[in-house]
């Protein structure tokens, strides 16, 4: 994390993971979001993705990994501190006093674009896409209950049930991005915009942050621990096992079902 006067910078992504996310990162973002939200110093937070990307989600190659393994639902539940960390970041996100933007770099996709969407406002570059793609890995889309505090509820399904990524132009018209930059000019459009929020009255944005995300609290832990619980389920499938194996062998998956 950066401080830059009022305003914490906030840097995701892990080049060797190709910007997956993982049980290390929420733990991390977690600390960070409690500390910041004790920090009267810091009236603004940015979260910007590394080397023009923002998060990719979850780690297949991984996923790959534990199904060699034979891994099962018990092992997961006991030593995936995910499944703890991710419910508890994103309550805290809504919770934190200071407003977040997303400056979302490149890709957003899976647990990358429930991240931004958990933020206040969203500033993508052009080149940007956004899109949760969970159904084409055989499992079901645990962030699927933040969608619709974005976009129009059908349009949520549409996107969501088919796995189809959106262009930054597309995301801005259905409403999940505020603004669409240039890549180029991205960082200075986030400074600015970050700088004016830093610059109003914090405790007026802060209550008012809070009166915006009350509905959104008021609901988020029993429907994130829903879309858990079935990501969970369709982890047990042989169409997940199908879908990783394809992905892995760069080949189209054949879904039966079962």
């Amino acid at each position: 994390m950066r401080v830059d006067g009022a305003v914490a910078w906030i840097t995701i992504g892990n080049a060797a993971t190709k910007h997956a996310i993982g049980s290390d990162f929420f733990s991390e973002m977690l600390r960070l979001m409690e500390a910041i939200d004790l920090d009267e110093s810091i009236r603004v937070v940015v979260l910007v993705g590394e080397a023009g990307r923002f998060s990719t989600g979850g780690d297949i190659r991984g996923m790959a990994d534990r199904n060699a393994a034979g891994t099962t639902i018990s092992d997961i539940l006991t030593t995936a501190g995910a499944l703890d960390y991710a419910p508890r970041l994103y309550r805290a996100m809504l919770r934190l006093g200071q407003p977040i933007i997303a400056c979302v770099t490149g890709d957003a996709v899976g647990a990358g674009a429930t991240l931004a969407m958990h933020c206040d406002i969203v500033l993508a570059a052009a080149s940007a896409r956004f899109g949760d793609p969970h159904v084409r890995l055989g499992l079901a889309a645990p962030g699927a209950y933040i969608w619709p505090r974005s976009v129009a509820v059908n349009v949520a399904k549409e996107y969501l049930l088919t796995g189809d990524l959106l262009s930054a132009q597309d995301a801005h018209r259905v409403g999940i991005a505020n603004h669409v930059y240039d890549d180029a000019n991205l960082i200075d459009q986030t400074t600015a915009l970050a700088g004016r929020l830093a610059s109003g009255a914090p405790h007026a944005i802060r209550w008012t942050k809070r009166l915006l995300n009350a509905a959104a609290l008021s609901q988020q832990d029993s429907l994130y621990e829903m879309g858990l619980a079935h990501e969970l389920l369709s982890m047990t499938t042989d169409d997940h096992r199908e879908a990783v194996d394809a992905f892995v062998n760069r080949r189209p998956a054949q879904f039966h079902g079962k």
